[in-house]
This record gives structure tokens, C-alpha cells and sequence, in this order.
């Protein structure tokens, strides 16, 4: 299990960016499964959304925990 993590802030919608960043760090750890989750207190972009479903990313909403 890996666990990569990052701060913006929390005044801001994580961003595709950021779900592209875990992505390409998630590359360095050779598992042969691996899954994605993105917390926010903000929530997503629609970029950020559109791409967590085309990968299988999890995006968590504290307000759904």
C-alpha cells in the first residue's frame, strides 16, 4: 500500500493537476495494483472529476465522511 499525499491550502478545488501529479508518483512504486483517493474540504474541478472516473480515483468530500 502507498500513500502520497499533498496540501493546497484548502482554500482552493484540487485540480486536475494535482490528481495528474499522484498519478506520475504513484509511478515510481512498482505494485501491480494500485488505487487512487483524493480528499478535499473544497471539493474538485470538473477537470479533476472527468479524469478521476477515467483512472478509477476515489474523490472524498470531508463533508461524505
Amino acid at each position: 500500500m502507498q500513500y502520497l499525499a499533498n496540501a493546497n491550502g484548502a482554500t482552493k478545488k484540487i485540480s486536475r493537476q494535482i490528481l495528474e501529479k499522484l498519478i506520475f508518483n504513484s509511478a515510481l512504486f512498482n505494485y501491480p495494483k494500485k488505487e487512487y483517493y483524493l480528499f478535499s474540504k473544497t471539493g474538485f474541478t470538473d477537470e479533476c472529476q472527468k479524469l478521476a472516473k477515467d483512472v478509477g480515483c476515489h474523490l472524498i468530500v470531508f463533508e461524505e465522511m
